[in-house]
This record gives structure tokens, C-alpha cells and sequence, in this order.
């Protein structure tokens, strides 16, 4: 019997093994903030967006790079002619079928336009190095994103963790006092008064619940994955939310600092000097155009023949010569004709040809499209300059309101630390005199309720001042995953 027993317990630890392994391996492993923002990174439409338009930009840089090349084409024509046309060979009218082809190969390359194509490619640079800035601007703000709505799920966590503390201490009160309700020990009131406490606590279980799905929501949005709501993230360090000191910098250092690295003000005056070199780009459309070009050109027809020398016989003529008045006809050499096709090969080379030429061409009148090119690039080059000054400005506000909001959460933090001791010890005084039974359940509830408000606050108010801090990094330049 004893060692039917151990087995049991041997077999029942075995199976215990098991199903511990079964959970481990079936349990995902929390998703940590680096691999947040790479999964977002990767799978973001805006960013991918971006990414597209700084490769078209590096292709419109390369093509006007290569404009500066020379263009060489050339063309091959093969054609049969029926009844009447012109010898290709001996340029003469003629009425029989003859098979002929064309070859030629061009080339040119401009000398000068007035910088046109250097401008070009000038423009083309600083519009390229403009789309790199603005894919690293994406990715900057989506990295922001990603680490705000991590946090605000490592908020609603601690919160909803606080709301469990609260309506487990109200259940256990409650337990408490329906038994000396039983008992007859105190007035049904106070039994009521705490059932009610504990729905209130567990309706803030709901609504906290609620608000940690809606943060993972936004965070699988921002990633572009499927949402799940069993999304775990791993916690970061005590160190990286730790509160002991105010944020160092001050609004004006913060903002000289996005000036100089923040990648959408340097991208918008990229776009300002590539808006300069486009109007540069309109006015060397009226200049000038010299360029240099040369042909190479041969053909060949089916009819063309050449005449060679064949042997020598004798041949009557139609002269004579009177012996006594006799005639008799002259008899003389000649030398016979052979005529014979000329080869292709032969034709292609007897009939090369080639030319060169420098063209010069001197734009006169073209409807004043020159003056309507260089009016348009003038009004691009506003509409930039707009665009940089503007997005200074918004971003001079922006760094003024969220340094604000620095400030306020610090200060907000520093009291509700206050506020969060005292009503630490109102409500132990309260919870003591309401065991004893020398205080009512309203007296204990009003204190409860204020600590726990005051602990939920705080919490708030912490994660909401490492948001802002983060906002302010990302301002300057030193956004991190810490």
C-alpha cells in the first residue's frame, strides 16, 4: 500500500512536469520596446512610404547625372521594292524589284547650356538629401509613437494592477463585515456601503482593462501586425523610471538643438536650396545650346553591279575596206564586259560615309515659356521658404508647450508624492479605528477612496512625465530606448 502510494505520487509529479513544460513552451515571451520599434520600423506604411520616395529621388539624381553622357543611337533598314523607284546604288529611276538596307549610327553630346544639366543635377542632390531627411523624420516619429504607447500600456498595467489591490482589500472588508453582519455585531449600512465600494472598485477593473486593450491596440497598430489581446510587454527598468531630478535642459537649449539635428528642419532647408537651383534650372532653359554631333551611315542595294574585263577575240565590224571593188569587212580585237553583283561586304564598304557638326541653337522666341518657367520656380522657391520658416516656428511652440508640460508633470508628480503619504496614513488610521469598530464604514471609505485616487494620480502623473521627457528627447536629437 505504501508503495502503491509513492507510485502515485511519482506518476502525478511526472504529469505535473509536463504540464509545467506544456505552459512554458506555449507562453510567449514578452514583447520588449527594441523589438517594438523594429517591428514597426519594418512594417510601417509611412515609413515604407518615405522609403519609396527617397528611391525615387536617388533615381532622378542618377538620370540627371548621367544626362551629362553622350547620346549614341543607331538604326538598321531593310526594305524590297516593287515597279518604279530609284536606285539606292546608281540613284536612277528604274522599273524591277530591288531588295535594299540603310545602316547608320549617331551620336552627340551638348557642350554648353548654360549649366542647365549642372543645376539640374545640383537640384536633384539637395531634393535626394531632402527625401533622407524626411525618411529619417518618419522614422524618428514613429519610433516616438512606438515608445509613448509602450509606456501608456506600462501605465494602464500598473493601473490596473492598483485596482485589483483595491478591490481585493474591499472584498476582504466586505467578507469581513458580512460576517458580523450575521453576527448582528454592526448596522446592515455599513455592510451596504462597503458592497458598494467593492462594485465601484471592480467597475474600475473594467474600465481599466478596457483602456490596456485600447493601448495594445495602438501599439499593434503602430507596428502593422495583428492585434492580440493577450499582448504582453516586458517591463523596463527601475533605472529608466526613476524620477530623482528634473528634466536638465531648458526650452531654449532643447530647441537649438532640434534646429541643428532634427531631421524636418533640415530637410526643409534642403528643400529651400533645391527650390533655389530650380529657378537657376528655369533660367538656363533661354540660354544658349551648343553641342557637337557625328554620323556614320552606309547601305546597300540587290541591283548594284560592277563591269570587269574578260578575254580579247575577234570581232567583224561594220567597216570595210574596197580591194578592186570588191568589200571586204574589217576584222578587229575587243575586249569582251563581264558585269557581276557587287558583295555586301563590298557595298558596306564602298558606300561609308560620315559627318560631323557642331550645332549652336539660340533660343529667340518659344511663347515665353522661359519667363513662365522662371516665374513658377520663383513661387516654388516662396512656397519653400514658407514651408522652412513655418516649420521653424511650429517647431519653436511645439518645444515651448511640451517643455510645459514637463514642467507640469514634474511639479504634479512632486505633490501627489505628497499627497499620496498623507493619505497614506489618514487611511491607516481609518482602517484601524474601522477594525476596532470605533469608525464608520462612510469614514473608512472617504479614506480609502482618497488614497487610492491619490495612488492612481501618481502614477499618472509618473508615466506622464516620462512621456513628456521622451517627447523632449526626441526634440533634441537624443530619442533612446532606455
Amino acid at each position: 500500500m505504501y508503495t502503491m502510494k509513492h507510485r502515485i505520487s511519482a506518476m502525478a509529479g511526472v504529469f505535473l512536469l509536463f504540464a509545467i513544460a506544456a505552459a512554458g513552451q506555449e507562453q510567449v515571451a514578452p514583447l520588449t520596446l527594441q523589438e517594438s520599434v523594429s517591428t514597426a520600423l519594418k512594417n510601417n506604411f509611412d515609413v515604407k512610404q518615405s522609403e519609396l520616395r527617397s528611391e525615387s529621388a536617388s533615381i532622378v539624381l542618377k538620370q540627371s547625372r548621367r544626362d551629362l553622357l553622350p547620346a549614341i543611337s543607331g538604326s538598321v533598314g531593310h526594305g524590297y521594292n516593287q515597279g518604279r523607284s530609284i536606285d539606292p546604288f546608281t540613284n536612277s529611276y528604274i522599273d524591277q524589284n530591288v531588295g535594299f538596307a540603310n545602316y547608320s549610327l549617331g551620336g552627340s553630346i551638348t557642350l554648353f547650356n548654360g549649366l542647365l544639366l549642372q543645376n539640374s543635377i545640383r537640384q536633384n542632390s539637395l531634393a535626394y538629401e531632402a527625401s533622407r531627411m524626411e525618411q529619417q523624420q518618419a522614422r524618428e516619429r514613429l519610433t516616438l509613437d512606438v515608445i509613448l504607447a509602450y509606456l501608456q500600456i506600462l501605465s494602464n498595467e500598473d493601473l490596473l494592477n492598483q485596482a485589483t489591490l483595491r478591490a481585493d482589500l474591499s472584498r476582504q472588508q466586505v467578507k469581513r463585515l458580512e460576517t458580523l453582519n450575521k453576527e448582528g455585531a454592526i448596522p446592515p449600512s455599513q455592510l451596504y456601503d462597503l458592497e458598494g465600494q467593492l462594485a465601484n472598485d471592480e467597475l474600475s477593473i473594467i474600465n481599466t482593462r478596457n483602456a490596456l486593450d485600447a493601448s495594445r491596440l495602438r501599439l499593434a497598430q503602430l507596428m502593422n501586425v495583428e492585434y492580440r489581446p493577450d499582448m504582453q510587454v516586458a517591463r523596463l527598468s527601475e533605472a529608466a523610471l526613476q524620477l530623482t531630478q528634473r528634466y536638465p535642459f531648458s526650452a531654449g537649449d532643447i530647441y537649438n538643438s532640434a534646429v541643428d539635428q532634427l531631421a524636418i528642419i533640415r530637410g526643409a532647408a534642403l528643400r529651400k536650396e533645391s527650390a533655389e537651383k530650380g529657378v537657376q534650372v528655369a533660367r538656363s532653359s533661354g540660354m544658349p545650346n551648343l553641342s557637337f554631333s557625328s554620323n556614320l551611315f552606309s547601305n546597300y542595294s540587290s541591283l548594284a553591279t560592277r563591269n570587269s574585263l574578260g578575254g580579247i577575240e575577234n570581232v567583224t565590224t561594220d567597216q570595210y575596206i574596197d580591194v578592186n571593188g570588191t568589200r571586204y569587212p574589217v576584222i578587229a580585237p575587243q575586249q569582251n564586259m563581264r558585269s557581276e553583283k557587287i558583295d555586301f561586304s563590298d557595298q558596306l564598304k564602298n558606300n561609308y560615309s560620315s559627318s560631323f557638326s557642331l550645332n549652336l541653337r539660340i533660343p529667340i522666341f518659344n511663347s515665353l515659356q522661359t519667363r513662365s518657367r522662371v516665374a513658377q520656380a520663383k513661387v516654388d522657391l516662396k512656397n519653400a521658404e514658407l514651408v522652412e520658416s513655418t516649420t521653424q516656428l511650429e517647431l519653436k511652440q511645439a518645444v515651448d508647450q511640451a517643455y510645459f508640460n514637463m514642467q507640469a508633470a514634474w511639479d504634479r508628480y512632486g505633490a501627489l508624492n505628497r499627497q499620496v503619504e498623507a493619505f497614506r496614513q489618514a487611511f491607516r488610521a481609518a482602517e484601524a479605528r474601522f477594525n476596532a469598530g470605533a469608525g464608520t464604514s462612510v469614514d473608512y471609505s472617504v479614506a480609502k477612496n482618497n488614497y487610492d485616487q491619490a495612488q492612481i494620480n501618481l502614477i499618472n502623473a509618473r508615466y506622464d512625465y516620462v512621456l513628456r521627457s521622451k517627447v523632449l528627447d526626441y526634440y533634441r536629437g537624443a530619442l533612446t530606448l532606455e
